[in-house]
């Protein structure tokens, strides 16, 4: 989760992110692929929370929201985070996670780098473990490189259903 959080929050960094409707093109390829997701993520985990396609959906709404000039944008972020953050993957850790990440490419800078990196530490509480932490030297490792890979737009939304029936069907007929 923290490189697929990481590269969605940089991809909503980019200029004109909400005034060219990339926000919500990615909103709806989210609701999508995550709606067809569902149907093997409930049968290996027994439907609550639902899935992460859905916290990525969330945390871009999230960020519409603050990208936008709505009237009472704080008071709906604050519900939103609070009140549905339950009920998706990784809860609220997750999200924050992610909406750090944001932050902190939006505009990076000691305080956004060390929130980003308290936000990966505390996914621990979901995991029960710091292996999402191996995720920061890789993040800032490969944000140094320079790579030439074709832009492949809908591989991480279709990867995700389709590791899902793969590992469904390794449980259902090989274990």
């Amino acid at each position: 989760m923290p490189i697929f959080g990481f590269v969605l929050a940089f991809n909503l960094t980019r200029a004109n992110a909400l005034q060219s409707g990339i926000i919500i093109r990615t909103m709806k390829r989210l609701l999508f692929f995550g709606l067809l997701a569902t149907p093997f993520y409930g049968l290996l985990y027994r439907w609550v929370p639902v899935n992460i396609m859905f916290m990525l959906l969330l945390v871009t709404y999230l960020i519409y929201i603050l990208e936008s000039n709505q009237k009472y944008k704080w008071l709906i972020f604050i519900f939103v985070f609070l009140v549905i953050g339950v009920f998706v993957e990784y809860l609220w850790f997750g999200i924050a996670y992610c909406l750090a990440a944001w932050w902190f490419c939006k505009s990076p800078g000691l305080l956004r780098i060390l929130v980003w990196i308290a936000s990966t530490s505390l996914l621990a509480v979901v995991n029960s473990n710091y292996w999402a932490c191996a995720a920061i030297p890789l993040i800032l490792l490969a944000s140094r490189m320079r790579f030439n890979f074709p832009r492949l737009r809908y591989i991480f939304y279709a990867y995700y259903p389709i590791h899902l029936a793969l590992l469904l069907y390794i449980q259902r007929n090989i274990l």
